[in-house]
């Protein structure tokens, strides 16, 4: 259903625009810490509106991230951190 507000596909997609750089901000900035370094995984879920189906997606990707943590083996200087958004889809 088109939104009867002017110019609101131009704010949800500004929107986007902005957590898109959010999340590329924590990702790639350096981060300063003591012991294993931070490693942020960003990820968009529709937790909310027409198709809810991050309710199931986002425990499965947060269950890799500790399986993998959780392993001296793979990746053993860092540590896996999901940074998630509700991305909202409508239908």
């Amino acid at each position: 259903m088109p939104s009867t507000r002017p110019g609101a596909p131009r704010l949800s997609a500004l929107l986007r625009l902005s957590l898109i750089g959010l999340l590329f901000l924590l990702l790639f900035l350096p981060r300063a810490s003591a012991g294993k370094k931070k490693l942020y995984i960003g990820a968009l879920f529709p937790m909310s509106g027409g198709w809810p189906g991050g309710q199931a997606c986002m425990p499965s990707a947060q269950m890799a991230l500790d399986l993998v943590n959780n392993r001296s083996d793979i990746l053993p200087d860092y540590e896996l951190e999901l940074i998630h958004y509700d991305s909202m889809v409508s239908a």
